[in-house]
């Protein structure tokens, strides 16, 4: 947890060395800009900016571009979509020689529509800085809260380039203060959010108007290129899209048919934390772990509210502000100068920053919780990880967010890697990483001051010791400090980890071996039981005040075949039953969770078995359950409609004809089992998300 940053400033060595890889080639070979049809002096201008190649979705996309093309173009987050639609339109209207003339009253060449001011300004932004010249060329920004009247007077001296958010834009066009009849190209940024339910009458508004000037002007609307950029496009977007599109638009899609479709160079992990009063006390720890004062953080929260809490009591030890729709726009845009060109090391925003923002360098992403949507889970993961770079995207979750995570997991075909809260040794090391790095800001001219004083301290401690206590000083370190749950970040308790050889039905058997061997104050205080994924053993919490009582007798539990220790990092959890058992805070006396446990035994989810370690895995059964009160009939069609034959299908029902929740498919081979099992897991029925697991031989069932 500690050697972070240092594992990040590895592994952008690593890449820097070894140079992208697109899926089907490297980016030496296909991006070089003697490839396509780039002026020498574009090229010359790239490279001094520090755009050397071409990245994959910009080569892929240049020539269609450059062509007049329609097209959508999808990729990662962060792979740089903008130069991928600017470059190509910019070499076209160069190379004709008559457009960027300057003419007073120019009206615009290219609209651009993106759906908040923030990246309205960063487009700007990139534009302007592939200009060849100063002068080449004029942007002119138009978003909401700004001087509408300024930007009508540079609109009427002329221009040949509009960047704009949908609002503002209507605005002006019916005002009649924005001409739209000279457009060549029409791009939509971030299209999956321009086209949802909120901007699609606003972008239609807009298509409309400019069919309407062509039309006046004899200029026929298949004249104008149209082109969509996002890191997603869902089909209901190409569906809208086909409305405004010519028919043989080209479609790029630079994440099907790869494994992960978040960015490759982020770590995603995951914190449990039972409630959300927790969380934000934990905050300052995580930022100071895993990314410190010299890094760049973004806290995302889901309300404003939370952002403004996040900020005020978030315990953070750098300086932090605020992103979020309430902040007055001039704030808003000093705030994000300030984070981008890295005065500013912390920003707490809601979605307002989630989107097609680049800022350089963002180290650590923080989410208080997990979104609902898996396309807003991937550009607030995207936000880090950028350009090839590496990062780190945490997330707090609860156990109702639990089918959350899962959701996430598979759909964005990644991985959470759950850990737990950072402990005070870890706070203190990375306190003390960041110190030495600030060693080299120090000017020498300044030390002979403190020199008297260094000797002094020499004189009563060790060079070793008096280096600790000056770390442990400015790190606020004195004292020795609480220890916290691995398991829930609560302060006062310890993480312990307990194993055995013996395969334990539920968490009750642990439970029950606390209370048979343990006063009931202790057991009362222990907390978030759950049982290991291999059911060897179990984590919990133990409130601190009982260490001493409770470590007494580990070698005795020792001599009896328990394993135990305090818990350094989380093991893997069987999270499917400790979900069932209760959660958070279970003793383990639910009668007829245990019923369930001791009548299923094995059958549930044996991870080990799918692995192939269980020998008794009815390789074409499947148990299944949160279905609900489903019919055999809707749990067939649900298999049917996931494209899978199921031979037979049966659920649990209690005496009264009614569904458990639960029952089994049986299918006709074991590849089809397998296979239905890793795409159908989580997928819902009746709203409710299904899981699944192989059934085992030895229990009855209609199909034995």
């Amino acid at each position: 947890m500690t050697e972070v940053l240092s594992k990040r400033q590895e592994i952008d060595k690593q890449i820097k060395n070894k140079e992208l890889k697109s899926f089907d080639g490297s980016l030496e070979e296909n991006g070089d800009f003697t490839k396509f049809p780039i002026s020498e002096k574009t090229a010359k201008h790239l490279q001094t900016i520090g755009i050397m190649k071409l990245f994959p979705i910009q080569f892929k996309t240049f020539n269609y571009i450059y062509d007049g093309c329609d097209l959508i173009g999808k990729d990662r987050t962060g792979s740089g979509k903008t130069l991928a639609f600017s470059l190509p339109i910019l070499e076209r209207l160069r190379r004709k020689n008559k457009y960027f003339l300057q003419k007073e009253r120019q009206y615009p060449l290219v609209l651009c529509i993106v759906p908040t001011r923030e990246l309205a300004i960063q487009v700007t932004n990139e534009f302007e800085r592939f200009k060849n010249e100063p002068n080449e060329y004029r942007v002119v920004t138009v978003y909401g809260g700004s001087d509408v009247y300024l930007q009508k007077n540079k609109l009427r001296a002329g221009t040949e380039i509009v960047i704009a958010t949908p609002g503002r834009l209507i605005d002006l066009i019916q005002r009649k203060d924005l001409i739209l009849k000279k457009l060549k190209c029409l791009i939509l940024d971030e299209t999956d959010q321009m086209l949802n339910f909120g901007f699609q009458e606003e972008i239609e508004k807009v298509l409309k108007a400019i069919k309407s000037e062509f039309e006046e002007n004899e200029r026929s609307i298949e004249e104008l290129q149209i082109l969509l950029f996002s890191a997603t496009i869902p089909s209901w977007v190409q569906k809208i899209s086909s409305k405004f599109m010519k028919s043989d638009a080209k479609l790029i899609d630079m994440v099907q048919g790869q494994d992960n479709r978040t960015s490759k160079t982020v770590e995603h992990l995951a914190i449990y934390i039972p409630s959300k009063e927790l969380k934000i006390p934990t905050i300052g720890d995580i930022v100071q772990v895993y990314g410190g004062c010299h890094s760049r953080t973004i806290i995302f929260t889901d309300r404003k509210d939370e952002a403004n809490e996040v900020m005020l009591h978030g315990n953070l030890k750098v300086e932090c502000q605020v992103l979020h729709g309430d902040i007055p726009q001039k704030q808003r845009e000093v705030t994000f100068a300030s984070f981008r060109n890295g005065k500013l090391k912390c920003l707490v925003a809601t979605n307002v920053a989630a989107r097609g923002l680049d800022i350089p360098e963002v180290d650590l992403i923080i989410q208080l919780s997990p979104p609902e949507e898996i396309e807003a889970y991937i550009h607030r993961s995207g936000r880090t990880g950028r350009a090839g770079k590496s990062g780190t995207c945490v997330t707090f979750y609860t156990r109702r967010q639990q089918e959350t995570m899962r959701k996430i997991e598979d759909l964005a075909k990644m991985t959470f890697k759950k850990v737990g809260a950072p402990q005070p040794a870890d706070i203190v090391k990375a306190t003390a990483r960041d110190i030495e790095v600030s060693l080299d800001s120090v000017a020498k001219e300044v030390l002979p001051l403190f020199s008297e004083n260094t000797k002094e301290i020499l004189s009563r401690y060790s060079a070793e010791e008096a280096i600790s206590r000056a770390i442990a000083i400015i790190s606020g370190c004195t004292k020795q400090v609480k220890q916290r749950s691995l398991l829930c970040s609560m302060e006062g308790y310890l993480t312990y980890l307990i194993e055995t050889d013996v395969e334990a039905n539920g968490p009750g058997y642990f439970w029950n071996l606390f209370r048979n061997n343990y006063s009931n104050d202790l057991v009362e205080s222990i907390k978030g039981m759950k049982l290991l994924s291999n059911r060897r053993g179990a984590v919990f919490d133990l409130k601190d005040d009982f260490q001493n009582v409770f470590e007494e007798s580990i070698e005795s539990m020792k001599r009896r075949g328990f394993k135990v220790s305090l818990a350094t990092q989380l093991p893997d959890t069987d999270d499917y039953e400790n979900s069932r058992s209760g959660g958070y805070g279970s003793r383990g006396n639910n009668k007829d969770n245990e019923r369930f446990s001791n009548r299923r035994g094995n059958d549930r989810g044996d991870r080990n078995s799918f692995r192939g370690g269980n020998s008794n895995r009815d390789d074409n059964k499947l148990f299944i359950t949160n279905i609900g009160d489903s019919t055999e009939l809707e749990l067939k069609d649900f298999v049917y409609d996931n494209h899978f034959k199921v031979n037979d299908v049966f659920i649990i029902k209690g005496p009264d004809g009614v569904s458990k929740g639960f029952g089994y498919l049986r299918f006709e081979d074991r590849e089809t089992a397998e296979k239905a099992l890793r795409e159908l897991n989580g997928k819902r029925i009746n709203n409710r998300s299904v899981r699944m697991e192989f059934a085992q031989r030895k229990n009855w069932t209609p199909f034995n």
